[in-house]
């Protein structure tokens, strides 16, 4: 939070704009998570199970390993302000007072993120796995051995040493239900690779 709303606060702009003393500001929790839900909306999805903005954007920006990169942390929302712009500029303006951002541009902003993680880190640093990530396009979030044997065309034994390298890099989530291993493709990756919610098994 306070790396996303010291940015903001850089900005002399956003400074004027909400009438705030950025001193202040940066050196009251509470007070950053009031600017920054005056920037943004308070869900992107609307319901009451919905998570909040800050919360569902992390989820967004989340590997397999339960990590959130800075870098993806700052391009999402840097991409989600260039979609606001683009937004703007053919004349959609769906921003709800006192927010400069809306949940369109928030949800527009993962397509990128997604793909920029994708094509210049992993593809980047890990490039004999491509062909292994690339079979997912179009396909469930979850798998197990014979998702996995079957959609690469391996012996269970060769899928699961796939399936465990690309866990070790965090393109899967791996957890174990009852007595079959589960891989699950977190939102950071599925929005390139086109993967919805579901299991393939």
């Amino acid at each position: 939070m306070n790396l996303i709303v010291s940015r903001a606060l850089s900005n002399e702009n956003v400074e004027d704009h909400f009438n705030v003393d950025a001193q202040l500001i940066l050196t009251n929790y509470e007070n950053q998570v009031e600017l920054f839900y005056k920037m943004f909306p308070k869900q992107v999805d609307i319901g009451e199970k919905q998570s909040d903005t800050f919360n569902w954007i992390k989820s967004r920006a989340r590997d397999g390993q339960n990590n959130v990169a800075p870098r993806e942390l700052i391009h999402f929302y840097n991409e989600s302000i260039d979609q606001e712009k683009s937004e703007q500029e053919i004349g959609n303006n769906s921003i709800e007072e006192p927010n400069i951002v809306s949940r369109q541009a928030i949800k527009n902003a993962t397509h990128e993120v997604s793909k920029v993680r994708i094509e210049q880190t992993i593809f980047a640093e890990y490039a004999t796995l491509k062909g292994y990530i690339m079979a997912f396009h179009g396909s469930k979030a979850e798998h197990n051995i014979d998702s996995l044997s079957d959609i690469w065309k391996l012996e269970p034994n060769a899928a699961e040493k796939i399936a465990n390298e690309l866990s070790e890099i965090g393109f899967f989530e791996a957890r174990t239900a009852r007595m079959d291993k589960i891989y699950k493709i977190p939102f950071l990756y599925r929005f390139y690779l086109e993967i919805s919610q579901g299991k393939a098994f």
